[in-house]
């Protein structure tokens, strides 16, 4: 019922905000923002951006699709329509955190966020940070850092964003959205609807025969409403509101080697976030509250199973950015975290539902020495539960040896705290341990970035090393399956990514690679593994992966080709089992009308041309090739 209050209440403060317009609204503000958000404290050459216009190929598509196409980084896909998480530079899903709006989404049950459950129609900017970042994004941030936001404009009058698409596999989507801005304020509501039967053919490789099938049991829905705010109190002030609502309900994909499956979960969150903002020339301040429920019905017919677990977190933020020397910048932040938890697997020692208060003090500084140097540092202490978590730092150089050369080095130290479902979950096979310590890394990087002033071509190189120490592992003691800080893993590697643009004549001619080499190594084992392990690449991690993209653009119309290489992973800790390589192709074809000031876009793509058979995990079908067809309609009124 709360739920259906909040999508009522932000439905009718758009309505509020677009019916009754403040009398001064035709007075113009002169706004001076400081605008030095956290990510400005991390070196800009570990960032990939995708705007607005590259996300439009994915408007009816999840965050895991373009993450897969572009950022070169492990995506593990329990089949076509199931779970999907994010592994960056030899991380675990839970050493990548996801934010929106500032606010970290990882659960803290399990420490995860489905990244097939958040539609990119609700996102027009996303950047992806590769390496640690815990000194900056808290707890989870050990790998990377996955954001998502949406540009806020004003004094753009009324917008209106109408999508349909049509897939194979019996997918149907619809989204819509309206947007109104002035000079004061800026309100939008969009709202997402997706089915799909996800009924592909397959060879099923784990029979004997390999008979062709057809996927059962992968029917999913989902819907959102996404509403958010801005307004421009003054010259000096500014009030944002978001609010988030999402419902999936998915059947989970059989497994090859399974003739029954009757599994399913139905996923519900809400997120809401309020912020205000007082800047001028040198100085901003900033008040943040945002709330986060989120929970998981888990049901298995065929084995009479049926758990609900829920999760509620709380987090207030004060920040304070501060400009010195005209060019430094100093920011200073205090944020506490309240996150309690609804399961009945889970139970502290007071034999109720376990909750936990997190505080966390941290201190940015971004110092310009010159044209040519700048360096960034970043400090950050913890206290959970009558306890301090190790400091973590962050520290980043960047030096332009010549106007088309880059230096720069990074060092960082990072943490991870247990989940609720690591300290605290209680049945009949497993028990948690109350008494583990922190996850922590320690990273160091190194960088070269060639790019030329008109833009036709950007290389980078980037070389790092992590050396991952106390992980949490589930390991058999006395029958019982219980998590010890058991586990060291050292990870190193490489990663290129190349960059070219070129104008001939009414022509623009695009292509980007990225080639990503890294080893994800055990170089501490636990009490009950074998020393055959030892140096071995850690399972499902691939040692090498990659994506290339070829863009031709003619006025309206755009043809792109993007190739997708992922290599061998092993699934055994010994190395001596692995999943194949593959390589996927997909073309995306674009075309686009302007009808005065409205715009229609027609996106036509052809998903694994090549018709590849390969799998993203163990046992978990993918489909050959098959189709994607989207209409857009932008319409714009001043």
């Amino acid at each position: 019922m709360r739920i259906f209050i909040f999508i009522t209440l932000s439905i009718l403060s758009y309505s509020l905000s677009k019916a009754q317009p403040p009398k001064d609204s035709i007075v113009m503000l002169k706004v001076t923002d400081i605008t030095a958000n956290k990510l400005s404290f991390v070196n800009d050459i570990d960032l990939q951006h995708f705007d607005a216009k590259e996300i439009s190929n994915y408007s009816g598509q999840s965050l895991d699709n373009i993450l897969n196409d572009k950022a070169g980084i492990n995506i593990k896909t329990y089949g076509y329509g199931g779970m999907s998480n994010a592994g960056i530079r030899g991380g675990n899903s839970y050493h990548t955190a996801v934010l929106w709006n500032g606010v970290n989404l990882q659960d803290p049950l399990n420490g995860g966020f489905n990244l097939s459950l958040y539609p990119l129609f609700f996102s027009n900017d996303i950047k992806v940070h590769k390496g640690g970042s815990s000194a900056l994004f808290g707890s989870g941030a050990m790998g990377g850092s996955i954001h998502l936001t949406n540009k806020k404009d004003f004094n753009k009058g009324l917008q209106i964003d109408l999508l349909s698409g049509i897939a194979s596999f019996s997918t149907y989507q619809i989204g819509a959205g309206i947007k109104y801005s002035d000079n004061k304020r800026s309100s939008l509501l969009k709202i997402f609807y997706k089915t799909a039967k996800n009924d592909f053919p397959f060879k099923n490789t784990e029979v004997y025969g390999s008979p062709k099938v057809r996927q059962k049991n992968a029917e999913q829905k989902q819907i959102g409403v996404l509403q958010e705010n801005a307004f421009l109190l003054s010259k000096h002030q500014k009030l944002t509101s978001a609010v988030c609502y999402q419902h999936s309900y998915q059947n989970i994909p059989r497994q090859m080697s399974s003739y029954n499956a009757s599994a399913s979960q139905e996923n519900e969150s809400l997120r809401a976030q309020l912020a205000w903002k007082y800047f001028n020339k040198n100085y901003s301040f900033q008040l943040r509250n945002s709330n986060l429920l989120s929970s998981l019905l888990y049901n298995d017919n065929s084995n009479s199973i049926k758990a609900l677990h829920s999760s509620f977190s709380n987090i207030s933020e004060a920040e304070f950015n501060l400009k010195l020397r005209k060019i430094d910048n100093l920011k200073i932040g205090l944020i506490n975290t309240f996150e309690k938890s609804n399961s009945d697997e889970l139970k502290s020692t007071l034999d109720q539902n376990p909750q936990q208060n997190k505080t966390a003090l941290f201190i940015s500084y971004k110092a310009i020495f010159s044209k040519k140097l700048f360096a960034m540092a970043n400090l950050r202490k913890e206290y959970v539960k009558n306890r301090f978590t190790p400091l973590t730092y962050y520290g980043s150089v960047n030096w332009k040896v010549i106007n088309l050369l880059i230096l720069h080095a990074n060092i960082s130290k990072n943490y991870r705290t247990p989940t609720f479902n690591d300290l605290f979950w209680s049945d009949a096979m497993a028990k948690g341990n109350p008494q583990l310590l922190d996850e922590s890394s320690i990273s160091e990087e190194f960088g070269i970035k060639l790019k030329t002033n008109n833009k036709l071509l950007s290389i980078s190189f980037n070389a790092y090393n992590t050396n991952y120490k106390n992980l949490i592992q589930w390991v058999p003691e006395n029958g019982i399956w219980t998590p010890l800080n058991k586990k060291a893993v050292w990870s190193y590697g490489i990663e290129s990514l190349l960059n070219v643009n070129k104008k001939i004549g009414t022509f623009n001619l695009s292509a980007s690679g990225l080639i990503a080499l890294s080893r994800s190594t055990i170089s501490e084992l636990n009490d009950s593994e074998n020393n055959d392990i030892i140096n071995k690449q850690l399972i499902l991690t691939p040692q090498s992966e990659g994506n290339i993209s070829f863009k031709v653009e003619y006025k309206k119309f755009s043809f792109e080709y993007i190739t997708k290489y992922v290599g061998k992973r092993y699934t055994n800790a010994n190395n001596t089992d692995f999943l194949d390589t593959y390589l996927l192709g997909d073309i995306i074809l674009n075309k686009s009308f302007k009808i005065n000031n409205n715009k229609l876009a027609i996106m036509f793509r052809l998903n694994n041309i090549w018709n590849t058979e390969y799998v993203s995990m163990p046992s978990y079908a993918m489909p050959l090739c098959n189709y994607e067809l989207s209409i857009r309609l932008f319409l714009n009124k001043k």
